[in-house]
């Protein structure tokens, strides 16, 4: 390896130096070893242990004036003059630092016939870029720098020249964008050798042969490949030293060549670019609330660094806003107006017609004809637009691997896409088959979506992976054929379900939807639009919803359509009895049919059931279906069982089974890829907790659901509010819980959820309980009472007299506490909610107590106790032990009351009630020692 130094070159290997005034000298192995090492560290500042260190091997510790005396015989040897060194430069404090060449004589060292252009603003983003070929550089003698027109090869080529000056004798530089023969490409090289005229290909070879270690840099070579690649061929067997970097639109196709393919700038390097280029133009940065706009500019610009250039140069008379706007026209808005705008880069048109010029007649036409793909894109698909009118003399993927090849088209992955602009240019210049093309195009998409939807329910991910990538062009073939071909353009619009109803409701597809409604179609149909739109309202606009189901219902042709619009219509009826008529029917009509009809009747059928205090009857359903549906493959369905499932085993108190289902749920959403309705699982899972009062599980499993469900915009998110709010409550947390529960309460009243309104009432009046408002709890549980009267859930009926409940017990109303309690208890039963059957078994047996009926209370806490047991709810199993103490005393059981007492001391947020109910004065603080003070007064003397 050769070192250039001012004045002369050293061989690396050898020590021998060769002066430019043809005198030799040798370095001794110390003086070599310490150069090359130098050599490998290029302006470091290095301390003299650090080099006894690695060069010399020395003993930490040891000292030595042998660093001195080396660097002093280096001087001598190389420096011109060696009291004032070029190279060898002493840092006082630190040691020294080697510096190594960055000019030479051109007469010397053969620089190029105009120098290595310098650019005048710094280079942005690119580092990996640049440390990549660092490494090639260091292994490879051929790169090739490839990518799309304007996405900054040349920039990137300039700073690997200017960057690799220290490493190499000569740093070579030929622009071949202007030539357009072999003749050119000779003068060009012969140019930057400093040769006249046009020299052979021998007198290249020598000149070359005359540099130790020549870097030749050429630059815009993809209109010249035929010629250049055999002169780069030979030039690289002839001359050993020789290192070639080209920058193309395609590669050379060179054995031996290594390619870099340069893609648009990051995102991040895109914006700084762009933030730079507006504060050229118009003096001042762009604001930072500006900072969402500008983002949405660079990508509709393809964070391409040319087109950043030329928009931010607009930006002297327009703004971000008007650039997007106009960006419909890209090519009369992306102009230059600078004077030393080369003419290829002087507009955006000029640079991609430069690159569609180079394209043969087939390709061009297979380019213009994937310009109707919005998204990205696939070989099959690119296949489907060339068997649409099959271009003469050549087959689909070899144009499609030339079009790769000339960084016109880009490869993620296992996919494709155009670039925006790239798209824009070639649309233009679609050939008169367009109409034949585009509707064959749009068919198959039609056709293939619809297959992907009709297994959404047994293989989802892939189904949302593939209606994701269609996204962009169903909404295409929309757009494109909403007046020739409605039919398609409908149909086009129907897969999109899915990502709605997986990422939450989007007003331009509703607003697509409703256009679709007013268009002359089939009744099949116009009654899937209906069944979307009724889906779509479901939660915000239920009267609308209503009416959209209720002309699916009607307007379906076929038994499976009927039974899942009736499912939808049963879904959104508000009427109990309605629903239980309408879904006993769908599941007789469902049974015959099967498959995710069935499924989806059942599942409906099972929920009015449970709601309406038929829980045996709902379970047993949910197990038929959950049974089909695994062993069928309906993968969506076997979670959305296993999650209803779940909720019900936990509050029948059997805790495995219920976390099992749950958990099941769980990890199908999420292997699924379905996050909104992971969120719905997560949301079941914190209930599971919090039904336990295992606050802080239950807690970060509400986050978690929130986060996803607030990532996707769900709809009904005001439920996981509320249940975080319960959260808060039990942690005293009083008015943090009260603002969320009225944050929910609102929302909710606004989409008509009654089930939802009536318990977040009912919530609030125990928060209001527990705070020792009682007035206004009353008023919740008033509030609450039309609902439950006109829902008629078990459910609902037993939380809202257990706070009657205890309401009563704290007015001191004992015999219709009881009988609430009694009522509570019995509503509970028949909803299998074995906690809230339990809880209110303790506010009957402790009102008996204030009557001075133990034995009666006795009973009933014995009854509370061997439930909870099963459930796992710590706060309240505790709260039924400590009653049993007190009333194991009033029954003289001093020792039976003491083991109560323990018991319930694995709960220390009663302790002060236990001290109340022992006689103890204290101040009560919550429900339980409010009670206990209630059963000290009324205890009998």
């Amino acid at each position: 390896m050769w070192l250039r130094l001012r004045g002369c070159q050293v061989d690396l290997h050898t020590g021998e130096v060769q002066g430019d005034d043809n005198t030799q000298r040798e370095l001794s192995e110390t003086e070599r070893r310490l150069l090359s090492w130098f050599s490998e560290h290029p302006g470091e500042a290095v301390s003299r242990q650090r080099l006894l260190d690695e060069v010399w091997s020395y003993a930490r510790g040891v000292v030595s004036r042998t660093v001195d005396t080396t660097m002093r015989r280096l001087r001598q040897k190389l420096e011109r003059d060696p009291s004032r060194p070029d190279h060898f430069h002493t840092i006082r404090g630190v040691g020294y630092r080697f510096t190594p060449l960055l000019t030479a004589p051109a007469q010397t060292f053969g620089q190029t016939h105009a120098e290595l252009p310098a650019p005048i603003t710094p280079l942005i983003g690119r580092q990996d870029s640049l440390s990549r070929m660092d490494g090639l550089l260091q292994r490879r003698r051929l790169i090739t720098i490839t990518g799309p027109g304007g996405v900054g090869k040349t920039r990137l080529l300039l700073a690997v020249g200017h960057r690799q000056r220290g490493r190499f004798s000569d740093v070579l530089f030929c622009d071949l964008s202007t030539l357009d023969a072999e003749d050119g490409v000779l003068a060009a090289m012969g140019g930057a050798l400093s040769l006249p005229g046009v020299p052979s290909v021998a007198a290249i070879h020598r000149a070359l042969q005359d540099r130790q270690r020549p870097l030749l840099l050429i630059d815009n070579a993809e209109h010249l490949l035929a010629a250049l690649a055999p002169m780069v061929a030979d030039a690289l067997q002839s001359v050993a030293a020789l290192v070639v970097v080209v920058t193309s639109r395609q590669r050379l196709k060179i054995r031996g060549e290594a390619l870099l393919e340069l893609p648009p700038l990051p995102r991040p390097d895109a914006l700084t670019l762009l933030a730079e280029r507006i504060t050229d133009a118009t003096g001042h940065p762009p604001p930072p609330e500006q900072a969402l706009l500008l983002g949405d500019l660079v990508d509709a610009l393809d964070r391409l660094p040319l087109a950043i250039e030329l928009a931010a140069a607009r930006m002297d008379t327009l703004t971000a806003a008007e650039i997007l706007d106009q960006l419909a026209d890209r090519f009369a808005l992306l102009r230059a107006q600078w004077v030393d705008a080369n003419a290829r880069q002087a507009t955006l048109w000029a640079t991609i017609e430069w690159s569609w010029s180079q394209l043969s007649a087939n390709e061009q036409a297979m380019l213009s004809r994937l310009a109707l793909i919005r998204g990205t894109f696939s070989n099959q698909s690119a296949q489907v637009l060339f068997d649409a009118a099959p271009l003469p003399d050549t087959a689909g993927p070899a144009l499609l691997a030339a079009l790769r090849q000339k960084s016109l088209v880009q490869q993620e992955g296992g996919r494709f896409r155009l670039l925006e602009a790239v798209r824009d240019f070639a649309l233009q210049h679609l050939s008169e088959q367009r109409d034949q093309v585009a509707l064959t195009w749009s068919d198959w998409l039609v056709e293939t979506s619809a297959h992907h939807h009709r297994q959404y329910h047994r293989q989802p991910a892939e189904t949302l992976a593939w209606i994701r990538q269609a996204q962009a062009d169903l909404l295409a073939v929309w757009d494109r054929h909403q007046h020739n071909a409605p039919h398609l353009a409908a149909r086009a619009l129907l897969p999109l379900w899915v990502l709605i109803q997986e990422e939450g409701p989007s007003e331009a597809l509703a607003e697509r939807y409703t256009r679709a409604l007013e268009m002359a179609l089939p009744d099949d149909t116009h009654s899937r639009l209906h069944h979307t739109m009724a889906k779509l309202a479901a939660s915000r606009l239920p009267e609308k919803a209503r009416v959209h189901a209720q002309l699916a219902a009607a307007l379906a042709k076929t038994p499976r359509q009927m039974v899942l619009a009736g499912c939808t219509l049963v879904n959104v009826t508000t009427d109990v009895d309605e629903k239980l008529r309408r879904s006993e029917a769908l599941v007789a009509d469902a049974r015959k049919i099967g498959g995710d009809a069935m499924l989806e009747a059942a599942h409906i059928r099972a929920s009015v059931l449970y709601h309406s205090s038929d829980s045996a009857a709902a379970i047993q359903l949910l197990e038929e279906g959950l049974a089909y549906s695994e062993a069928n493959g309906w993968t969506l369905y076997e979670a959305l069982f296993s999650a209803t499932l779940g909720g019900i085993r936990s509050r029948e108190g059997r805790s495995d089974a219920a976390k099992q289902l749950i958990n099941a749920a769980i990890d199908l959403y999420a292997q699924q890829n379905c996050i909104k309705s992971q969120g719905w699982a997560l949301n079941q899972l914190g209930i599971f907790h919090l039904e336990r009062n295992q606050n802080p599980l239950a807690e970060t499993q509400f986050h978690r659901a929130l986060r996803l469900l607030r990532r996707v915009g769900a709809a009904g998110i005001s439920a996981v509010v509320t249940n975080l709010a319960a959260v808060y409550h039990q942690d005293r947390k009083y008015p943090r819980a009260r603002a969320l529960y009225h944050e929910a309460l609102v929302n909710i009243i606004q989409t008509d959820r009654p089930f939802e309104v009536a318990l977040t009432r009912i919530n609030l009046a125990g928060l209001e309980l527990s705070d020792n408002v009682l007035d206004a709890a009353e008023q919740h549980l008033i509030d609450a009472q039309p609902l439950l009267a006109r829902l008629d859930s078990a459910r609902l009926r037993g939380a809202a007299m257990n706070i009657r409940g205890l309401l009563r017990l704290l007015q001191q109303r004992f015999t219709e506490a009881i009988d609430d309690a009694k009522a509570g208890a019995h509503a509970a039963r028949r909803a299998h909610d074995l906690r809230m059957e339990s809880v209110n078994l303790s506010n009957q047996a402790l009102g008996h107590l204030l009557k001075d009926q133990p034995e009666q209370a006795l009973a009933l806490l014995l009854k509370a106790e061997q439930k909870l047991e099963t459930l796992g709810d710590t706060l309240n199993h505790a709260s039924v032990c400590l009653r049993l103490g007190v009333t194991r005393l009033r029954l003289g059981e001093a020792d039976a009351a003491e083991v109560a007492f323990r018991r319930s001391r694995r709960e220390p947020r009663l302790a002060l009630a236990e001290a109340i109910y022992r006689g103890e004065p204290h101040e009560p603080d919550d429900v339980e020692s409010r009670l206990a003070a209630i059963v000290r007064q009324h205890a009998p003397r």
